[in-house]
């Protein structure tokens, strides 16, 4: 082969090399790009992951806050009813006292319009008796 021929594509070769090095380091650029990026977006989604997770916590909390709320004032009302019947209970047992000694009093007070009636009766016959008695003679 001819020295010109040679020259030329030893030229060539060193041409591909250099375009092969400059590919290369433009690969090598792009891939750091590519990870910087990535790394960047992957620092964004953990911070809006961690983000939407205290969110999430902070609505949780209220959440539960106003269920147990709901449940104290549940409780106050159980017990506010709990009392009411305990004095309603206690407040029958008063009233069914009450109409006992009632019903005693009525008994006690019928057996006396009984007792007086009676007298009465025999009052009026003994009074009968005398008058007659006294017109016998």
């Amino acid at each position: 082969e001819d020295v010109t021929s040679v020259g030329v594509n030893h030229d060539a070769d060193i041409k591909d090399d250099d375009v092969m090095v400059e590919l290369q380091a433009e690969i090598a650029e792009l891939k750091s790009q590519l990870e910087s990026k990535t790394l960047q977006q992957t620092r964004q989604d953990a911070d809006q992951i961690q983000s939407l997770e205290a969110q999430l916590q902070q609505a949780l909390q209220e959440s539960s806050h106003h269920y147990l709320d709901k449940i104290h004032k549940y409780e106050e009302t159980i017990d506010s009813l709990n009392e009411a019947v305990a004095r309603s209970h206690l407040y029958n047992e008063e009233i069914l006292m009450e109409l006992l000694v009632l019903r005693k009093e009525n008994d006690d007070l019928t057996t006396k319009l009984i007792d007086s009636d009676k007298k009465r009766e025999e009052e009026k016959e003994n009074q009968k008796s005398t008058y007659g008695a006294l017109l016998l003679s």
